[in-house]
């Protein structure tokens, strides 16, 4: 979700559709007019064959003047800076993939340009910044088509949506005009094929690779939708199952997770803020849950949309280590608590230990706390707050009555890499063909279930 920005290491298990393309001598690069950091998207991409990486402060570097939003740049400034780098990434003989996020159908408020152009009413709804947006795009696409007819036709353009309109679209009044799909297509290379399938975001980057001339017709969980069925289709219940009951497997292969037990170190740094476990560095507030074997099951950590602290989140695990502040543990009789509390415990109890973290740098053997029946050094005993429920409860109201603005649910990822793309388009130039011989195997490629398994996509492969 949106919680994991605080990981250095981003699936780091996974081999992604950016792994493959930078095997194969591709130049990677990405615009989007959010914050890089956001969601861990900037460590993401780093971490799976990205290259170039533009998010909001570098855009402003390039325009100054441009005009922005809550989530960040317009999709006016942002396609024109896009445009500007496909034709630099073309004019050089390397194959190349340029990826591009837009952002303006998040909202009701279109790009200042479409303003301009009159192609909108400006008058705040959902329509509005759908025309935008359906403006915008499209006149990106023609110019990169024109652009590409001058160099040799070899520029293939997908575009792909995420996830359906979201409640300030009013989805109710969207319903009535039909079933409502996520969609993506693919245009150029001078060639015209049509294929109308039901498919998934898992499918998409198989298909990709097949439109660049790999043999194989599988990645990971995804089949190419020019030949095969999606394994939705093949089997409607493997969705379930992959969640059911190869979920936890598939958290521990691809985030590959360090344990609690086995004499792991722990160290919380409070002045940076970060907690680190093993070799792999978090950042504070956080919860850590392991199952009895102490194989860490889930991490959780801040997120912005999220008003629920870190300390009162609900966990599948035994064993929890949560980092947060000392406000949310009733810790007896001790006063004089400093910000930040450490607190282990070993069941579904609500008690536990706790260690007020006075000093600035802790460090010590997880070993020597976790499934000890005496109270460690240091250690008072502690629980969570008996205000805890009444906070929740809080905290939930609070969430009902906000309308809360989502971006992802699961970070996006085909075309950015795995297996899900934000209402983006994606422009890959293709290598020579005549190195035929030089397929990748994708066969046996681990991927990430990023979208609900029931939500199936409204395929469209159109190339010309």
């Amino acid at each position: 979700g949106n919680s994991l920005h605080g990981m250095n290491h981003f699936l780091p298990g996974v081999t992604c559709l950016g792994d493959l393309l930078k095997e194969a001598g591709y130049h990677q690069s990405f615009i989007g007019g959010a914050d890089a950091a956001f969601a861990g998207k900037g460590r993401f991409l780093k971490s799976h064959g990205i290259e170039d990486l533009l998010g909001l402060q570098q855009i402003l570097e390039i325009i100054p003047n441009a005009t922005t939003n809550s989530w960040g740049i317009y999709d006016d400034d942002l396609l024109d800076v896009a445009f500007e780098k496909y034709k630099k990434l073309s004019a050089d003989a390397k194959p190349f993939a340029l990826y591009t996020l837009t952002m303006d159908t998040h909202g009701v408020t279109p790009s200042p340009g479409c303003v301009k152009d009159k192609v909108v009413n400006n008058d705040k709804t959902y329509i509005d910044s759908a025309r935008c947006t359906d403006y915008l795009v499209d006149r990106f696409i023609r110019r990169v088509l024109d652009e590409d007819s001058k160099r040799g036709n070899n520029t293939i353009i997908i575009v792909s949506t995420d996830h359906l309109a979201m409640s300030y679209a009013n989805p109710e009044k969207l319903q009535q005009a039909g079933p409502r799909r996520n969609i993506f297509f693919a245009l150029g290379n001078n060639r015209t094929e049509t294929h109308d399938v039901l498919g998934t975001k898992l499918d998409i980057p198989a298909t990709v690779l097949s439109f660049l001339g790999y043999p194989e017709k599988a990645f990971g969980f995804g089949r190419d939708l020019t030949t095969r069925d999606s394994l939705m289709i093949q089997d409607p219940d493997f969705g379930s199952t992959m969640v059911t009951k190869m979920g936890a497997e598939m958290r521990k292969q691809f985030w590959m997770m360090p344990g609690v037990g086995d004499g792991t170190t722990l160290e919380v740094n409070t002045t940076s803020k970060k907690l680190r476990l093993g070799d792999r560095v978090f950042s504070i507030p956080i919860l850590i849950s392991a199952n009895s074997k102490d194989e860490t099951e889930e991490i959780l950590q801040y997120d912005p949309m999220d008003p629920i602290p870190i300390a009162l989140r609900t966990h599948s695990g035994t064993t929890s280590i949560t980092v947060d502040q000392c406000r949310f543990f009733d810790a007896g009789f001790a006063t004089m608590l400093p910000t930040y509390c450490l607190f282990v415990k070993d069941s579904s109890k609500s008690s536990g230990w706790l260690l007020p973290l006075h000093q600035s740098h802790v460090s010590l053997k997880l070993n020597t706390i976790l499934h000890k029946t005496a109270l460690p050094v240091g250690f008072i005993n502690g629980a969570i707050s008996d205000k805890a429920g009444t906070k929740r409860v809080s905290f939930n109201e609070r969430r009902k009555k906000k309308k809360l603005r989502v971006i992802l649910g699961s970070l996006f990822g085909v075309l950015i890499l795995c297996s899900l793309i934000v209402r983006a388009i994606l422009i890959i130039r293709k290598k020579n063909r005549n190195k035929e011989g030089r397929g990748i195997d994708v066969e046996t490629t681990n991927e990430k279930l990023m979208d609900s398994p029931s939500h199936y996509s409204d395929v469209k492969l159109r190339q010309r």
